[in-house]
């Protein structure tokens, strides 16, 4: 930097000044580079003859947002704007996503706000910028209502229509921190707007039930919710109810949705879904309970209803001996 600007200062003592693209260009190098003590001396008037117009702005800002210096951020933007210059859409997503950096979501809102003001319609990306924004900072009670549009950020929302993609990020948002009755917000939401949700949302809810403890009749009760939904039952699925059921180490109620997952579920379980039973069993210390989830799966074999393959008994039989060597399973 004291290099460049001891260059600019010989530029000046020569009465040499740039035009507003050779510097709109020098800006764009600096940006890439981070060289942000170089931005400022090239945002001067002192070597170009012409103004900042609003590209160099954005440079600018785009490069303070790349190396985190977020008040400068939003100190050019004052500056731009004292300038008399009027924003660009991206000007409101470069700042969008200081405020997420900042975890700022009072000034995303303003932002957002400011879009209004001036006209522009909201992008897409505009509003994920901050709705991810605010999940990302445990904000869950704002994101849900900028999502559907009420409270405090009713007015910044009112012109934008949310896609699958940020409902799906919404019910993810509640079901990691095992929020299953937030998921339902959601998932209310999106019908009361027509909006019908895929296979990856509503198994996405039914995760919730497996981050904390919950009685299995909730669990039920939940998983009956999201098939009236639209939920076809896959591998995953049953997964994510042998997860939930562990929880509370409900060995018996798992091994009854096993059991009447063909006929009510529509889906004969997998030989995995046992063993992955079976280790839970075993981790909890319910080594009896192993024998009792293999004499299900040989049931369940005999009947049609599970082909039980010798890489899963095998896998059993590792799991007994890990802790009684002379036990043997059933044939």
């Amino acid at each position: 930097v004291a290099g460049a600007a001891q260059l600019i200062a010989d530029l000046q003592g020569l009465n040499f000044r740039i035009d507003g693209a050779t510097r709109n260009r020098a800006l764009a190098i600096c940006a890439t580079k981070e060289a942000c003590g170089m931005l400022l001396l090239l945002s001067g008037n002192e070597i170009c003859s012409e103004v900042m117009d609003v590209t160099s702005y954005n440079t600018v800002i785009q490069a303070h947002l790349k190396a985190k210096q977020t008040e400068q951020c939003f100190e050019r933007y004052r500056v731009m704007r004292r300038a008399g210059l009027q924003p660009s859409q991206q000007t409101f997503s470069l700042l969008l996503e200081a405020c997420i950096v900042e975890e700022a979501p009072v000034k995303a809102k303003a932002f957002l706000l400011d879009m209004q003001a001036f006209g522009f319609k909201q992008l897409r990306n505009h509003y994920t910028i901050v709705l991810k924004g605010l999940i990302a900072v445990g904000q869950l009670d704002d994101a849900m209502e900028l999502l559907s549009g009420t409270g405090s950020w009713a007015a910044a929302a009112q012109h934008h229509r949310p896609s699958l993609a940020n409902y799906s990020s919404m019910v993810k948002a509640y079901s990691d921190v095992g929020d299953y009755a937030g998921t339902f917000r959601v998932l209310d939401l999106m019908e009361k707007r027509g909006t019908a949700p895929d296979a990856i949302i509503l198994n996405t809810a039914l995760s919730a039930c497996s981050v904390k403890a919950l009685e299995s009749s909730t669990v039920l009760h939940v998983l009956l919710r999201l098939t009236r939904l639209g939920l076809t039952a896959s591998t995953t699925t049953l997964s994510t109810l042998v997860k939930a059921f562990a929880k509370t180490e409900s060995w018996e109620a798992a091994l009854q949705v096993l059991e009447a997952a063909p006929g009510h579920l529509g889906l004969s379980p997998e030989p995995r879904i046992y063993a992955q039973l079976a280790q839970a069993c075993l981790a909890a210390g319910h080594k009896e309970q192993v024998i009792v989830v293999y004499e299900a799966m040989q049931k369940a074999g005999r009947q049609g209803r599970v082909q039980v393959d010798k890489a899963t008994t095998a896998r059993f039989s590792q799991l007994l001996a890990s802790f009684e060597p002379a036990a043997t399973l059933s044939k």
